[in-house]
């Protein structure tokens, strides 16, 4: 089952951080865990970005709906999401963002409900936005500006979810900390992720909380 995931990291850890709201999207996957992690469904702002994509270049197979990145709503029509998350796939490429609890399951569903029918099936689980990625991505290591945006139809998010929206850090918030300030601050990363099941060898996907 997929679904978000949050986790407490060190200050230290966030490196790449434009945002405490992206992190998830933008640090290393080798900052970020959910073992020991906990269902996390208050976290009603932070979703899932979908995408439908051609994945082998034949116009005569159908493209693929998936999951591909994490993001967060900062307004009644604004998903803040990664950069890398919205660049470079191959042209014709969609995105819809979804605030479900298991996208994973929802996808899948829709799959045997809609067989292929990619459109219907991620709009099955999310809407439709349009993706606006930072023009200077990818910068230098010293600010990659890897972020992005989905601009979406706030009357289509508003009638399937109800969330409130992540408050926007002050600009500059990171530059006015301390060394010593930053490297005691706990921050707390949201996103979509896998967890490790106790009992099986396969990853299960779940909505969860943790540290790591």
């Amino acid at each position: 089952m997929k679904g978000f995931f949050l986790t407490a990291i060190r200050a230290t850890a966030v490196t790449a951080a434009t945002c405490a709201l992206v992190l998830a999207g933008a640090l290393p996957s080798s900052a970020i865990n959910s073992y020991n992690a906990t269902p996390a469904p208050e976290r009603t702002e932070v979703g899932a970005l979908v995408a439908t994509w051609d994945d082998d270049g034949d116009p005569a197979t159908p493209d693929r709906a998936d999951w591909v990145c994490s993001g967060t709503m900062v307004d009644a029509d604004t998903f803040l999401t990664a950069a890398h998350c919205t660049s470079d796939w191959p042209a014709g490429v969609r995105f819809y963002v979804s605030l479900d609890q298991d996208v994973q399951s929802g996808l899948d569903a829709a799959a045997k409900r809609y067989p292929g029918d990619p459109a219907a099936q991620a709009n099955a689980v999310a809407v439709e936005g349009t993706a606006h990625t930072h023009p200077d991505y990818p910068g230098p290591a010293s600010d990659t500006h890897d972020i992005a945006v989905i601009e979406l139809p706030a009357a289509k998010v508003a009638s399937r979810w109800s969330f409130t929206p992540a408050t926007l850090p002050p600009a500059n918030q990171l530059g006015t900390l301390t060394s010593k300030e930053l490297d005691s601050t706990d921050w707390v990363v949201a996103g979509y992720g896998t967890q490790e099941a106790a009992r099986a060898r396969a990853a299960r996907r779940t909505r969860a909380a943790g540290s790591a």
